[in-house]
């Protein structure tokens, strides 16, 4: 009998995020002004210290920025209804 290797964590749960182009797979409402599918959004850190889905015009206002343990900036590419948001912005 053949030995069997369970498959890793990695194989079980691959990540949908890409090296090549970063997506964005959830929800793109702004948690503050209830904007849906705005060109732009933010999944960042609020100044309440929660982090949340901003449109830019509330990133503004409400967020602490861009960046590791701050939030990742996505714009919205292709025509609806088959767009996506590809992550454009992080790392500062």
């Amino acid at each position: 009998m053949p030995l069997r290797v369970a498959p890793t964590d990695q194989e079980r749960h691959p990540d949908p995020m890409t090296d090549e182009e970063k997506l964005w797979h959830g929800d793109t409402t702004c948690n503050f002004c209830r904007t849906n599918t705005p060109a732009v959004f933010v999944d960042g850190k609020t100044k309440m210290g929660v982090w949340a889905a901003m449109c830019g015009s509330c990133h503004k206002r409400k967020g602490v920025g861009l960046g590791n343990g701050r939030g990742q900036k996505y714009q919205r590419k292709g025509k609806a209804p088959e767009f996506r948001y590809v992550k454009v912005e992080a790392d500062r």
